[in-house]
């Protein structure tokens, strides 16, 4: 059976996913850049039957999706609670 992750960001303006085989992977398929994040969100990431949801205010999302190195870091990050 093949690792299968998925990132589904949820916000009032509309929900962007990402897949991948790994957490971080699926962080950078996620179609969400810097300047579309307005509102606060829920994060949540499923990877194999595991899943967390977590609710980030607007100002961390933005940090999260403002930069490749940035979004590399909350993957990191966030896997740790799926683990």
């Amino acid at each position: 059976m093949a690792n299968k992750c998925e990132v589904e960001v949820e916000m009032a303006s509309g929900s962007f996913k990402g897949e991948g085989g790994t957490v971080e992977e699926a962080f950078m398929n996620v179609p969400l850049t810097f300047m579309q994040v307005k509102y606060k969100g829920v994060v949540s990431v499923k990877k194999d039957d595991k899943k967390d949801e977590i609710l980030f205010m607007m100002p961390q999302l933005r940090r999260m999706f403002a930069t490749k190195t940035a979004r590399i870091h909350w993957a990191h990050q966030i896997e740790k609670f799926v683990k």
